[in-house]
């Protein structure tokens, strides 16, 4: 896959842009987004390296920067992420 899985949070009937759209589940921009990445490695502790996307062609990223996972604020909830989530990112465009 060459994209990530988007996981929106905006409960319907209380998100303005949800009830100004006419169609819905359709969030505008600036709504909260997470991606979701496949990872392959992340449950070998001797893995050097994560793999994103793609177990065969998908980004890889030092395990250092993945882990420990670090429990991030994401409005009401608490998400696990990678432990340094800007480098990760950095690394993945590149």
């Amino acid at each position: 896959a060459s994209r990530s899985l988007v996981f929106r949070v905006a409960p319907v009937e209380d998100h303005p842009a949800e009830r100004a759209s006419s169609a819905p589940g359709v969030h505008a921009e600036g709504s909260p987004g997470v991606d979701i990445w496949l990872c392959w490695g992340l449950d070998d502790p001797d893995a050097e390296k994560v793999t994103f996307m793609s177990r065969e062609y998908g980004p890889q990223v030092p395990r250092s920067l993945i882990a420990p996972l670090r429990k991030m604020p994401f409005g009401h909830l608490a998400l696990w992420g990678p432990a340094e989530p800007v480098e990760v990112t950095k690394l993945y465009v590149e």
